[in-house]
């Protein structure tokens, strides 16, 4: 059972029910489309998992009901245009032919507001929070959070929002960068150079009439445009990749795997939402690509790890399975599950 979040304050949560006999399938952090020499999406080992979950009689992926795809799946970010839709392609194909009832939450790669439902025998839900997972046991209810976990990482807590314009920023500029060689920019040059003309002209008075003057405002504005949102993606591209990698590789030097989660914003995050909902059991996240199950007090913290292969750095190859039952297993994917650990809530 699906249950759609109405008040205002749990807009784009969406809570499920999972009975002892169903279980739940977390994957985060694939990045579709990405294809360089500095990372590149292990698509393929992802199908291959996918067809195994479906076909195993194990009884960890025998009673898949849903699976939740839990943000950074498609890299609106670095992903070139051609890979992106080849790869999903690829992927939506494979998912939408599973029984299982799809959930796909919001990272910051593939960030998206709005909450909708995609009928069908086995619907897919957009969901641009969290997903919230319910198991009764011994007339207690357990909550299980799945989140992307960009929402308490300290560097998209020091930059506000600004990390949320890019996914728009990359979705307008890829449209100009798909043309061939530097085209792209000699456009937008001649764009804004024309575009600047006619701001000269207004302000010259060349422009006669109110309403004249106001169109060549506005479409000054407009052939402005493509140059300034070129201009957004360089930069985009150097804050992102080349200055907060560098400052992160000498953070995580000194920290631990859990270091996301011993930090004053991912205690402050858990406690507003606990206000909320009540007490949370367990919460699962990926985001880090850095997999792991361990114990935060009383709540249970786990990460998804991720199926990019990075430079120096390959893929951990991970997911998760919660059972109705009250299990959280964290399992490698290596021509065949294996279980890296389980813990019980």
């Amino acid at each position: 059972m699906i249950l759609m979040a109405k008040s205002l304050s749990e807009k784009g949560v969406l809570w499920v029910h999972l009975s002892p006999e169903e279980n739940a399938l977390i994957i985060s952090d694939l990045h579709l489309g990405q294809h360089s020499k500095r990372a590149y999406s292990e698509v393929t080992e992802m199908l291959r998992l996918l067809s195994y979950a479906e076909n195993s009689m194990e009884e960890d992926f025998q009673n898949i009901k849903y699976m939740v795809l839990n943000g950074d799946i498609i890299d609106f970010w670095r992903a070139n245009l051609r890979n992106l839709v080849v790869d999903g392609y690829k992927f939506l194909e494979r998912i939408l032919k599973m029984k299982a009832a799809k959930l796909y939450v919001s990272g910051n790669h593939d960030y998206f507001t709005l909450s909708m439902k995609i009928k069908g025998e086995n619907p897919l839900y957009l969901v641009p929070h969290f997903v919230v997972l319910r198991i009764k046991e011994n007339n207690r209810e357990k909550k299980i959070i799945v989140i992307h976990g960009h929402q308490f990482d300290p560097t998209f807590s020091w930059s506000r929002g600004l990390w949320k314009i890019f996914t728009y920023t990359y979705s307008l500029s890829e449209s100009l960068f798909s043309l061939p060689s530097s085209v792209e920019w000699w456009l937008s040059f001649l764009s804004a150079v024309t575009g600047v003309v006619l701001l000269y002209s207004i302000a010259k008075g060349i422009i006669f009439g109110s309403i004249n003057r106001l169109f060549a405002f506005y479409g000054s504005l407009i052939l402005l445009m493509p140059l300034v949102l070129l201009t957004l993606r360089k930069i985009q591209e150097m804050i992102w990749y080349v200055a907060i990698p560098s400052i992160s590789i000498v953070t995580s030097k000194f920290r631990r795997k859990r270091g996301l989660v011993n930090n004053k914003y991912f205690a402050r995050w858990l406690q507003e939402v606990e206000k909320k909902i009540g007490k949370v059991d367990c919460v699962a996240f990926g985001h880090t690509h850095k997999p792991f199950i361990t114990k935060l007090e009383e709540t249970l913290v786990v990460n998804s790890g991720s199926w990019l292969t990075e430079k120096n750095k390959p893929a951990s190859k991970t997911f998760i399975i919660v059972s109705g039952r009250g299990k959280v297993k964290l399992f490698k994917w290596q021509d065949a599950p294996i279980l890296i650990r389980e813990e019980t809530i």
